[in-house]
């Protein structure tokens, strides 16, 4: 500014145009407005799922409300303390912090967008999933296929994400070579009280978030997503993962998943003596001795709806009901031990839990490991996958590549996979057993199917119901050509499901059901083999990691691995419990009845009965009851948290198998 001179002949500068003392608060207060209108939006709209993220909308809102303001506030009270240390540089201010507002809005709503759709919080697990699968083209094809289908959430969210980033940088810059209303800010409000009351407020309505609604769970689905990544990086750094009771937790986790003369460090690994042989003998047989093994993973199986005794299954999957009572096994409750589908492959083919705090599929790609793909390919047999996602998506891959001899992709529709399935089975070998793996898909939401079953359907229940009948009379296609081969006497099937999927009752009471519950893991399993009785229902509880132990049992195979489950049809276990690990949170079912909390705080801990539901009716959740704690449900938590921090270590450590 040119320099003047006052009456006294100083010479000094104009002074600049007045400027309202709250200039600098334009930044974080249109973040905040495109927060709340974020948040306005979770809990309003419907979710491609069908219903809301929540029932209690008002109350998580108001939760999310006030957490949310409370923490651009803090950000805001920083951003003008560095611009009133540096006002000669507040442009630059400006435009670091724009950036990390924008980072900051970004960042809540891809968790935003991650609880829509799957009902999830944004944490270390899954950041680490996507980092593993984002290099990878079937994680962008999943990605864009899926936004295309939602196509008013995808401009929502990013208005929500980016809006701010354009309104900040046309209204919310500085004017002039500094920032006049960060000069007036500070003659109004000394900079120290201007400190302390943002801060004491912020606080405060950090505080009342927790008052109006002290559960855990509440906190947890509607605090800022920063808050939970915080604190999951923190209880890493602190070694919070690791066992309270070791020793103990090593006798817990022998005793239950483990088998007489295992050692300490490789409590996981059965050792068989003579295995060798057993595999020499085992392909010495002749081919009739060697049975196909088709192993189904079905996409989003329900298995809490599927009650086998009501008619009404015969109507909705007449082929699965035709199979169990010619041949078959169902066990009505049976669990996937993680989610989402990334896991429940894992399980279906290593045997495994799932890794209570990361993705074995993404960071675990190194460790000896023993798969059942692996085990029959010893055995002679030819192994191929077929399936209808993109397998490099939950980084599935290089895990494919390693256990199958060829990998067949076909994205259509479950009809168009069977009958690639159908065309490979004939033109396979005549002198090998085969085994073959499908991956279904119609069954996974948006529940698409060919044109031909008819328009688009609005109500999301009917929309499943549609696409599980289709993927029944497709499996139907391929158990017909089966009959029909020469081979059906010498055929195992074994279906299970990837995991279950939430219902949107299930979805909007999460904060009373907690994040392990049976509308993500109650799925279903039938075996299917020569010999074995008709029609067979078994109550028993069962899990995923139980199908490889109970395919070799059905081949009369003897091997060493390191399977976490048992031979189903070798005895019976009706009091064996099912564990399931998803994204920081434990499941223990038992019968009818469920156990669960997260795995860092046992304040959060959930007793519930259930009963299955009626198959025509997926929109009831047939819980039964909310059942009164114990101390011995504590006690027996506590214990299977620190087994499965001690699994953990044996994994991360690369104990599932001794070196060679």
């Amino acid at each position: 500014m040119p320099p003047t001179t006052d009456q006294a002949g100083k010479t000094g500068t104009a002074p600049g145009p007045a400027v309202p003392p709250w200039t600098w608060a334009r930044l974080p207060l249109i973040f905040f407005a495109a927060r709340a209108l974020s948040i306005v939006g979770l809990y309003t709209l419907q979710t491609p799922g069908g219903g809301t993220v929540v029932s209690l909308r008002q109350s998580f809102a108001s939760v999310a409300l006030l957490s949310e303001f409370a923490t651009i506030m803090f950000l805001g009270i920083v951003y003008w303390l560095v611009l009133r240390r540096f006002p000669d540089r507040s442009r630059r201010v400006f435009r670091t912090w724009l950036a990390i507002f924008t980072l900051y809005a970004v960042f809540s709503q891809v968790d935003a967008e991650i609880r829509r759709w799957m009902g999830l919080r944004l944490n270390l697990v899954f950041i680490n999933r996507v980092a593993a699968g984002g290099l990878e083209a079937g994680f962008w094809s999943f990605l864009f296929q899926a936004l295309g289908n939602d196509i008013v959430g995808t401009i929502w969210s990013t208005v929500c994400g980016f809006g701010p980033l354009v309104t900040a940088a046309l209204v919310g810059r500085p004017v002039g070579s500094s920032d006049p209303g960060a000069t007036a800010a500070t003659r109004l409000f000394p900079g120290r009280w201007v400190l302390v009351v943002g801060l004491v407020v912020a606080g405060a309505l950090i505080g009342l978030s927790f008052i109006i609604q002290p559960a855990v769970r509440k906190w947890r689905l509607a605090a800022p997503a920063v808050y939970g990544l915080a604190l999951d990086t923190g209880r890493t750094l602190m070694g919070a993962d690791v066992p309270r009771n070791p020793r103990q937790a090593l006798a817990d986790l022998k005793a239950e998943f483990g088998a007489p003369g295992n050692t300490d460090d490789y409590p996981l690994w059965r050792v068989v003596p003579d295995q060798e042989r057993n595999y020499a003998d085992f392909r010495a047989r002749p081919l009739e001795g060697r049975p196909d093994v088709i192993l189904v993973a079905f996409e989003s199986l329900r298995g809490w709806f599927l009650d086998w005794q009501d008619p009404a299954i015969r109507r909705l999957v007449p082929n699965l009901d035709r199979l169990w009572h010619e041949r078959g096994v169902v066990f009505s409750r049976a669990h996937s031990n993680g989610f989402p589908s990334g896991e429940g492959n894992m399980s279906l083919q290593l045997g495994l839990l799932s890794h209570p705090a990361r993705a074995i599929f993404a960071e675990h790609l190194a460790i000896r490991s023993l798969s059942l793909p692996e085990i029959l390919g010893t055995a002679g047999y030819e192994r191929v996958w077929f399936t209808a996602s993109d397998p490099s998506y939950d980084n599935m891959q290089p895990w494919v590549d390693r256990w199958y001899d060829d990998a067949v992709v076909q994205h259509e529709d479950d009809l168009t996979l069977v009958n690639a399935v159908i065309d490979r089975y004939d033109a396979g070998p005549r002198d090998r057993p085969r085994l073959i793996t499908l991956y279904t898909g119609t069954t996974h939401n948006p529940f698409r199917v060919p044109a031909s079953e008819g328009p688009p359907l609005d109500d999301p229940h009917a929309a499943y119901l549609r696409a599980l009948t289709f993927a029944d009379r497709a499996l139907g296609k391929l158990f017909d050509h089966l009959r029909a081969s020469g081979r059906w006497d010498q055929t195992v099937v074994v279906i299970m499901g990837d995991h279950s999927q939430p219902n949107p009752w299930q979805l909007e009471n999460e904060g009373d059901l907690g994040l392990v519950h049976p509308g993500r893991t109650w799925t279903g399993l039938l075996v299917a083999a020569p010999g074995l009785a008709p029609g067979v229902l078994r109550q028993d509880t069962v899990s995923q990691i139980d199908v490889p132990p109970t395919v070799l049992g059905l081949l009369g195979l003897s091997v060493s691995n390191h399977f976490m489950g048992r031979d189903l049809l070798a005895r019976v276990d009706p009091l064996r419990r099912a564990v399931a690990l998803i994204f920081g949170g434990i499941g223990l079912y038992r019968g009818g009845v469920d156990i669960s909390a997260y795995i860092d705080d046992l304040k959060s801990i959930q007793k519930h009965r259930y009963d299955p539901g009626s198959p025509m009716d997926p929109a009831v959740y047939q819980r039964g009851e909310d059942l009164p704690i114990t101390d011995e449900d504590r006690a027996e938590l506590e214990r299977a948290i620190d087994m499965t921090r001690e699994y953990a270590r044996i994994v991360d450590h690369d104990r599932l198998i001794p070196p060679k």
